[in-house]
This record gives C-alpha cells, sequence and structure tokens, in this order.
C-alpha cells in the first residue's frame, strides 16, 4: 500500500529515469494507488461519506452550525443553550400538554429529559405529556407512583420532566405561595418532604411538627426567634444625679422622677416582633441609700421595667434590667432610662459617691435587640 495507515501517501514504484522505457504494469499500479488514495480522501463538497471513525488528533471541529437532525453533531452553542431539550412554550391544555423539540424526537427512550414553559393555566388534576407526537404518556411525581394534582404545574413556570420508560417524572417542585417573614404560605396545595432531615421516604407534610394550618393556609416558621435590628447606647460620666424617685410600698416608678441618663431609638418591622431590651449600671450614694433604675418607653409616665437596690454603705452596686417589650406598631419606637436616689441621697454612676472608678471603662448601658415571635 503507498498510505502508510498514518495519512502519508508515497508511489509504490521507484522514480521513472529520463530515456528509459517505462513498464506499462508499473505506470498502471502508481495509478492504481493515486486513485485508491483519491478515493479515500476527504472531499469539502460532501460527495463522499465516512468510512469509518475519524480522529481529530486533539483538534477542534470549527464553525459547525447548530445541528438539525438526531443524527447530527451538535456545537458548544447548542449543548449551552439546551436547545435539543427545551420545548418553549407548551401547547395543548393545562393538562394534556405538548411541546415540539428540533431536532424532531421521534421515539421515547429512558432518561431522557426535557424542559419547557408552561402555559398560562395551572395544571387541574392528572396530567400528560405528548413531545413531537410521539406519544401521549402520564406525568406523575415522587418515584412514579403518585399522580398530580391541581397547581403541580404552575402556570408560567420552567418546568423539567424525565422519561423513566413508562411515563414522564416531574423534576421541578415549584414553589407555590408566598415566603413571608414568618414563613411559607401554601394554598389549596400540599407540601411535600421528609419528616426527619436526611432519612425517610419522600412524603406528604400535614400540619402538625413545625407547621400550623390556620385558615385554610399552611404556615411553616422558618426560624424562630430570628434577630432583626438592634440599638444600643452607653452612659460613661460619674455626675452628682440628686432628683429622686419616689419611693413608696408598691408604687411604680413615674418619668417625671429622676434623672434621664439613657436613650435608644428603633423602628420595629413587624408588629408582632418583640424588643428584647437589657440595661445595667453600677453606682453608689452619697448615703448609701437606696437607689432605683427604671425603664420607660415612647415617653408614657409608668415605667414598664425597674430595679430597686437597697443601698449599703458608700460601694459601688449594680443594678440590672432584662425585659420583653412588644410595641405592636411599625412606627418609630423610644426607650430611655432614668436613676435616682431617694430623698435625701446623691446617686453617681461609674464609680463611689466620691469619684468616678475605671478610668473611665465603666459605663451604663442599654442593649436592645429586636427579634422575631
Amino acid at each position: 500500500m503507498a498510505d502508510d495507515g498514518s495519512g502519508n501517501f508515497s508511489l509504490p514504484s521507484a522514480a521513472f529515469v529520463s530515456g528509459t522505457t517505462a513498464v506499462a504494469a508499473t505506470v498502471n499500479a502508481n495509478f492504481s494507488e493515486i486513485a485508491t488514495a483519491l478515493t479515500a480522501r476527504v472531499t469539502r463538497n460532501g460527495t463522499g461519506s465516512m468510512s469509518a471513525a475519524l480522529a481529530m488528533g486533539t483538534n477542534r471541529i470549527t464553525g459547525l452550525s447548530s445541528g438539525t437532525l438526531r443524527t447530527d453533531a451538535a456545537s458548544v452553542a447548542q449543548v449551552q443553550d439546551s436547545a435539543p431539550v427545551w420545548g418553549g412554550t407548551a401547547g395543548g391544555t393545562a393538562d394534556a400538554l405538548t411541546i415540539t423539540l428540533a431536532p424532531v424526537v421521534t421515539a421515547y427512550a429512558a432518561g431522557q429529559t426535557f424542559r419547557f414553559l408552561s402555559g398560562a393555566g395551572a395544571n387541574t388534576g392528572a396530567a400528560t405529556l405528548n413531545v413531537n407526537g410521539a406519544g401521549v404518556k402520564n406525568i406523575r411525581k415522587l418515584a412514579g407512583s403518585t399522580a398530580l394534582v391541581a397547581a403541580d404545574i404552575p402556570a408560567n413556570t420552567i418546568i423539567e420532566v424525565a422519561y423513566d420508560g413508562t411515563q414522564f417524572i416531574l423534576l421541578s417542585v415549584p414553589i407555590f405561595g408566598a415566603v413571608t417573614a414568618s414563613g411559607l404560605t401554601i394554598a389549596t396545595a400540599r407540601l411535600l418532604g421528609r419528616t426527619t432531615a436526611g432519612t425517610g421516604a419522600v412524603e406528604e407534610i400535614s400540619a402538625g411538627s413545625g407547621l400550623t394550618l390556620t385558615g385554610g393556609t399552611l404556615d411553616a416558621v422558618v426560624q424562630a426567634q430570628k434577630y432583626v435590628d438592634r440599638a444600643y447606647a452607653a452612659y460613661a460620666t460619674n455626675a452628682a444625679l440628686s432628683a429622686v424617685f419616689t419611693f413608696t410600698t408598691d408604687n411604680v416608678p413615674a418619668i417625671a422622677n429622676g434623672t434621664q441618663v439613657l436613650s435608644v431609638t428603633i423602628t420595629p418591622k413587624s408588629v408582632t416582633n418583640r424588643m428584647r431590651i437589657r440595661v445595667q449600671s453600677t453606682g453608689a450614694t452619697d448615703l448609701g441609700g437606696a437607689w432605683c433604675m427604671a425603664l420607660f418607653a415612647n415617653g408614657v409616665s409608668a415605667a414598664i421595667a425597674s430595679n430597686w437596690d437597697g443601698g449599703g454603705g458608700d460601694d459601688m452596686r449594680q443594678s440590672v434590667i432584662e425585659f420583653e417589650h412588644v410595641p405592636g406598631a411599625t412606627s418609630l419606637q423610644t426607650y430611655t432610662v432614668r436613676v435616682g436616689p431617694v430623698t435625701g441621697s446623691v446617686l453617681r454612676l461609674n464609680g463611689l459617691s466620691s469619684a468616678r472608678r475605671g478610668g473611665g471603662t465603666m459605663s451604663a448601658s442599654i442593649i436592645l435587640e429586636e427579634i422575631t415571635p
């Protein structure tokens, strides 16, 4: 053979010498090998077809058009665009869907996956799909044992299905309903999943474990007491505070008493959110008498929380308030803290009644955190 099997061609006979007689058999043998080599060539006009696999030697096929038949090669663009499996907007009805693919699917095969955009209406019950007229097949869900129910295929939604050899399995599980700050509301539909994370079969989840059913909607709480916002203020001075709190057997501290030392504002994100408040201060009175720390909301006269210290000599004593408040509104909320001694004493925070302590590192503070219910 004049072809060495690697695409290199050479004449089978030695070169002819000028002035000598050319033997017919030798000339004909050369022409025959040349004809054989030309027959095996790849023609650029497509007049001949390949008779064996073509090794590209790590080279690319460039300028390739998108395939239009199932036996055509696909371009990278065609693969990236998912063109061979995209059916566009489905035709037919909401429960008897049809799609058209290019290249045309002439027969179903297990493992085929198709995508399409559902129409303007959701399915009303059990549904079917017909691809390129290859045949009407049921669309099922889960392991293929469950028929679709209303709204399993929502309107105007990208849907993905796979053929298992008998029917189509719905792969896309769209979320229907509204996700809000309090959870997921699902109307006239079912919620599917595992009741135990990572184990067990997929099944319908009903009201119960982590779910509540109210007024026909199923609400799933996303996270209990989720942190939403915060506010903070501090008071680090050691001024003499002489405005007193009236101290009787069981009176509620009033905003007209004492001296305001702290103030914070916050705008709740929901009327049901809670304000978790922690106030702390350290102080002493000159006569070792009792003193009060009280928390007020929005300028209302009566305190919403308070703490009294009974005194006991000129020594520093800490007072702490921990309280949760539900404003019940989404308007600006103002929280203030007032402190003061009982009659006849002078109160100083952040030290003794005679001097500051801690070099300014000691301070009274209020920390406010907004949390979900």
